[in-house]
């Protein structure tokens, strides 16, 4: 697992977040996976909120800046067709 990132967000205003991502297989599923965990604080202690984000993107390119901001651009989707 890579050590977290710090990434900023600017959706109006900007946002500090925290990523770290890793690869993983599940037993039910084919191929390798990566997984980011996502957090607003640094430490879980502190965090008030914790993502776990899935995907089967190649590692290459599920970076920790790709995991948000395509998270970023779906909520922005989700929020204007309600």
């Amino acid at each position: 697992m890579h050590l977290l990132k710090e990434i900023e967000i600017n959706l109006g205003k900007p946002i500090k977040v925290y990523v770290a991502t890793v690869e993983v297989e599940i037993k039910s599923l084919s191929g390798k996976r990566v997984v980011a965990i996502v957090m607003n604080p640094s430490t879980t202690e502190k965090a008030e909120k914790i993502d776990y984000l899935l995907t089967n993107v190649d590692s290459s390119l599920a970076t920790e800046s790709w995991f948000i901001e395509t998270y970023a651009q779906r909520n922005w989707i989700e929020v204007f067709y309600r």
